[in-house]
């Protein structure tokens, strides 16, 4: 069984070519390989850029381009790379064109041979403008950087503020978030602590747009630290502000005494933190002067004001011992005081006797535990398995507490799983004792190293119930082995085989899921796949009714995706088998038969003649919490795509982009109105299509008075008649929300929460989107239930006038302002 979490599969235009050539080397490189290639920016060789090569683990190499970008990497040894081009007014980019590290493709080189990577320098276009003061004065070395709107991850552009304010930056072409950082606290433009609430900035090539920002108001925290004697403390004490739960803006961050005691910490965004004092040996005091939590106090922190936190240490003293393995002492092991009922921990390694020593750790009561580097055990003083149940040790200023303890004699324990219905050996299961955690091989699992004692069994295996501690293996002294035999009772459950149409021979690693007759639903994962056998068990059912069975390739790249039918495969649900699992125990399925991939490809292009620049194909509308789904595949920047996911079937497909509806094959609104398309296997099918942009349903979403706002919500709209998921908006500052919609359709209007709970309020009634725009309101009346509210509800609104023309070569771009801050701007 395999629930890997689902990714977007991305499709790349390749603008590298990779090749492995044949070459002479010196005598003494005949065990090293080469990379070389050309760096072009606008077809122009770009002279003077910095190219690397690294694998995972870093080793490598570099070269400086020429005249001609022309670069050449010697000495490398073989392994795959990653190469990484920087070029002067350019981000940071890895071939081929892309500037995330991680879709960076990987490039063989061989000993005694050249690889060819070129590549092209991304398109990139200007943010500029000015962060300001709520006064409107420059703020000066404030960090600014760009994000992607969708992963939050770093998209190229980075630039820090002069003395008044002013900042300028290069960045790919593309939809960015601009943050700005400033002292300890980050918002995003325009003014937002939360990253969902930040809009983002659309750029083009070659153009520049102005991005001014006004600082939100943070505060400030400074101090003096006394000794436990009175004293100033003197240099490099470090102070740790932490923010609570009830603070609005997660922030951890800390700063260092100077040589008379005195810190400050600066750019802390309002609200309640935890101060915290943290010595050398990793013990912490908190404020005011405890060691235990329930004794601190919070710190608020205001706005544009310097809040004083002084305090004084507690004193400390020495924790000291031995820990031994039978007569020998433990090299290395780490030993680890942790305050109960406090925070942190002080730590150091013993040495090669097993002898350890803990200098400056804080007055008061400690567990001291003890752990190998490899994790194969950890034990608390004196010889127990447990924090819960370990001793406590007090220190006291200026004392020596000594902690000596022995690692507990250990055994093995030897687990067999059976059937209780049949009485027959499972095999395959996953079964943990203690520390140790392994998947059987036959239908035994061995751990050894398992201390003396009674510990539970946790144990799964497909198709049964989990057992987690209700089964227990006792290991006695004197090295013994222990076998366990554990019981296991089925699941409501479908089993089967798969097998390939034509030779009939098992198919394995294939995802099989059972979804309700009514609904397209996947579940955030493969669910359940099949044994090296062709056998399937699949355990994800609905808790009652009929179920249909879908089939796609998850690790096997043999075959297509297929709806189970009566006489094979098909690409239409409402043509698959019905199934209705038994209410207890495993039912027999269908026997599967598939069939070989169908590739297809295709372009996606807009009825707006703006190019789409972010979109996908697939086969269903997923959940917005589950990301993309089984066969949804992305277009690439020239909206081309290209799948072998399918069968050799009919299909119905679902076409997604950015500022357009969701929409059918054929231009339709629903799965069950849409055009087929027809796949054949082995032989390439294009199926080219033209977006439309549907219409703009808005609006605003009012919560009642004292409700927690709507950051992290989703407004989601259902097909009434498919059930299928018809659009998907994430709610923004004030309740505010956009859907396009394809109509005519009849909508279900649900507001959903965030994970995990993703805790939903209904609209009560149906809404019918025709053929204009609208501007619906909504009103929450209960945790569960919302309404039509306000004096322009529902009322039907002029369609959008058609986008603007693509700008006439040659012309000068405009430069749109975003809100934010004031401020003249630079000449």
């Amino acid at each position: 069984m395999r629930r890997p979490p689902l990714r977007r599969v991305g499709l790349m235009l390749l603008a590298v070519v990779v090749t492995t050539l044949g070459m002479t080397t010196p005598a003494h490189a005949a065990d090293t390989g080469t990379i070389s290639g050309k760096i072009t920016y606008k077809n122009q060789p770009v002279e003077a850029a910095f190219v690397y090569a690294s694998t995972e683990t870093g080793a490598g190499g570099y070269a400086v381009t020429d005249a001609n970008g022309d670069y050449q990497i010697l000495n490398l040894q073989p392994d795959v790379y990653r190469v990484q081009v920087s070029a002067a007014g350019h981000p940071t980019q890895y071939a081929p064109a892309t500037i995330g590290y991680y879709d960076a493709a990987m490039h063989a080189v061989s000993a005694g041979a050249n690889t060819v990577v070129d590549d092209a320098l991304v398109p990139i276009g200007t943010i500029s403008g000015r962060l300001v003061n709520n006064i409107g004065g420059g703020m000066a070395n404030a960090m600014i950087a760009t994000h992607d709107p969708e992963t939050e991850e770093h998209s190229g552009g980075s630039a820090s503020t002069d003395a008044q304010g002013y900042y300028s930056m290069v960045v790919p072409e593309g939809t960015h978030v601009v943050s700005f950082t400033i002292g300890n606290s980050r918002q995003y433009v325009p003014g937002a602590r939360d990253f969902a609430d930040a809009q983002a900035v659309a750029v083009a090539a070659d153009q520049t747009v102005t991005v001014n920002e006004t600082a939100r108001p943070n505060g400030s925290a400074a101090g003096t630290v006394l000794d436990a004697a009175g004293q100033r403390v003197g240099y490099g004490l470090e102070i740790i502000f932490a923010g609570t739960e009830d603070n609005p803006e997660y922030v951890y961050t800390s700063a260092y005494t100077d040589e008379n005691g005195d810190y400050r910490l600066d750019g802390l965004p309002p609200g309640p933190y935890r101060a915290m004092f943290r010595l050398d040996s990793g013990s912490i005091m908190l404020y005011p002067h405890t060691l235990v939590e329930s004794a601190a106090q919070t710190v608020t922190i205001a706005e544009n004001a310097v809040t004083d936190v002084d305090d004084q240490l507690l004193g400390t003293g020495t924790v000291k011992g031995r820990f031994t393995i039978g007569d020998e002492g433990a090299a290395g092991v780490e030993a680890i005081a942790r305050p109960v009922g406090g925070y942190g921990a002080a730590w150091t390694n013993a040495d090669e006797d097993g002898y350890y020593q803990i200098d400056e750790v804080f007055t008061g009561s400690y567990t001291v535990s003890f752990r190998d580097l490899e994790g194969t055990f950890e034990q608390w003083a004196t010889g127990k398995l447990t924090e819960e149940t370990a001793n406590v040790f007090p220190v006291a200023a200026g004392g020596t507490t000594t902690v000596n303890d022995s690692l507990l004699p250990t055994g093995t324990v030897k687990i067999k799983a059976k059937d209780s219905t049949t009485g027959a050996a499972v095999k395959g299961f996953t079964a943990g004792v203690y520390n140790g955690y392994g998947q059987a091989e036959g239908d035994t699992l061995t751990l050894t190293g398992i201390p003396v004692g009674t510990h539970p069994i946790s144990l799964s295996a497909a198709g049964y119930a989990s057992v987690d501690g209700q089964v227990s293996a006792t290991v006695g002294a004197g090295g013994q082995t222990v076998t366990v035999m554990v019981s296991l009772t089925r699941v409501r459950a479908l089993t089967g085989t798969i097998v390939d149409r034509v030779t009939g021979a098992a198919v394995r690693d294939v995802c099989v899921i059972a979804v309700r007759a009514t609904r397209f639903s996947l579940p955030d994962g493969c669910g359940d796949s099949t044994d090296e056998n062709g056998n399937y068990r699949i355990t994800y059912l609905p808790e009652s009714g009929p179920v249909k069975i879908f089939v796609a390739p998850y690790e096997e790249a043999v075959h297509g995706a297929q709806w189970v039918g009566a006489t094979g495969g098909t690409g239409d649900q409402r043509q698959a088998v019905t199934v209705t699992p038994a209410a207890q125990g495993w039912t027999t399925g269908p026997a599967i038969r598939m069939d070989r991939r169908a590739p297809l490809k295709g372009t996606v292009t807009s009825e707006t003649g703006q190019p789409i620049t972010w979109g996908s194909v697939g086969m269903y509308t997923p959940h917005p919490g589950l990301g993309g789904g089984f066969g949804d595949v992305q277009l690439d920047e020239d909206g081309k795509y290209a799948t072998s996911f399918f069968g050799p079937y009919s299909w119905p497909l679902v076409f997604s982009a950015i500022d357009h509806a969701m929409q059918w094959s054929g231009g339709k609104p629903d799965r069950f109105s849409a055009t087929p398309v027809k796949l054949t296997a082995g032989t390439p099918t294009t199926y080219d299509y033209n977006m439309k942009v549907g219409r703009r349903i808005s609006g605003t979403i009012t919560m009642p008075e004292g409700a927690e706002d709507l950051t992290d919500h989703y407004l989601v709209a259902g097909d009434v008649t498919t059930n299928d998921y018809v659009a998907v908006t994430s709610v923004r500052a004030g309740g505010r929300y956009t859907l396009r919609v394809l109509g005519p359709v009849q909508m279900t209007v649900g507001l959903e929460g965030p994970w995990p709970t993703y805790q939903a309020v209904k609209f009560t009634g149906k809404l019918t989107v025709g053929r204009r725009d609208q501007l619906v309101n909504f009103c929450v009346t209960s945790p569960t239930t919302m309404v039509i509210c306000g004096s322009k509800a529902a009322i039907d609104v002029p369609l959008q006038p058609t986008p603007p023309a693509r700008p006439v070569p040659g012309t000068m771009p405009t430069q749109p302002v975003l809100p934010g801050g004031g401020g003249p701007q630079p000449r």
